[in-house]
């Protein structure tokens, strides 16, 4: 994919983004996702499994803690390194 063909992706998304902006309510969808998530990790009892905040370095905290391999899930403003069976359930 060359940079004009990334470039013209992005702005399709855009334009496709800003007409269905004009007859749903965005930010409401997004508050139903929120609601959703949070209520899928509490399902799987998300917060027994070691959590750092979102806005931490997911590299670095692989690389330092939980290794490589580790499989992270988000929910809220924390990042979850959860076992497979919750890491596929989730994505």
């Amino acid at each position: 994919m060359t940079h004009q063909d990334y470039l013209s992706k992005e702005i399709l998304l855009w334009l496709i983004f800003t007409e269905i902006g004009k007859y749903i309510d965005i930010e409401v969808i997004m508050s139903e996702m929120v609601k959703a998530n949070f209520q899928r990790g509490k399902a799987v009892n998300i917060s027994q499994y070691p959590s750092f905040s979102a806005t931490g370095s997911i590299k670095g905290m692989k690389e330092k803690f939980y290794g490589k391999d580790a499989l992270l899930v988000r929910c809220g403003s924390y990042i979850y390194n959860v076992p497979s069976e919750i890491y596929y359930r989730a994505h």
